[in-house]
């Protein structure tokens, strides 16, 4: 009888596993077919609805999974789908939820650059922009996107037209140097 009822645990335990891969499976299965036909054809508009179930299926899973290597990736995409559909807040939301979440990740420097961005571009917020541009600088350093947040915090605030000029300020100065 023991052994009997170690058998049904086993088969139990077997069939909920195998339950839990499917479910994780089909919903994979789910994102990838919205992403093909969402983003397959970039000469459409976005569809605003399917849009939204990607973002929540993509949230879902990492939530379901948030051990696994999709989790964070999708997460990041959820995000990026969010502020293209100008959901700015709901995508730094979960920006902030990925750098609380997975600390210390690789990817939290891209986050906080596109943080930055976000709050520079989409938000008129300079100020939040600087904050996570330094953050960025201070935390990675030897990162790739650390001399983008740079250049970008050195030229917060200026104007296209503050930006030609310097541009053509350099370019004199060099003209000047070649020429002597």
């Amino acid at each position: 009888m023991r052994n009997l009822n170690l058998i049904l645990i086993a088969a139990v335990a077997v069939m909920i596993l195998g339950s839990c891969t499917s479910d994780q499976e089909t919903l994979k299965d789910e994102i990838d077919e919205i992403e093909s036909n969402l983003f397959d054809n970039p000469k459409e508009t976005m569809d605003k609805d399917s849009a939204r179930i990607l973002v929540d299926k993509y949230v879902k899973y990492a939530e379901k999974n948030p051990e696994d290597s999709l989790a964070l990736d999708y997460m990041f995409k959820a995000a990026r789908v969010e502020v293209a559909l100008g959901n700015y807040k709901d995508g730094l939301d979960l920006l902030n939820q990925i750098e609380e979440d997975y600390e210390g990740a690789d990817e939290i420097a891209r986050i906080l650059l596109l943080k930055g961005i976000i709050f520079e571009d989409n938000l008129d917020n300079p100020e939040k922009a600087a904050e996570n541009y330094r953050k960025l600088i201070e935390k990675y350093p030897d990162n790739e996107y650390a001399r983008d947040a740079q250049h970008l915090l050195d030229n917060l605030g200026k104007s296209l037209q503050d930006l030609i000029d310097e541009f053509e300020k350099k370019n004199e100065g060099a003209d000047t140097a070649s020429v002597s």
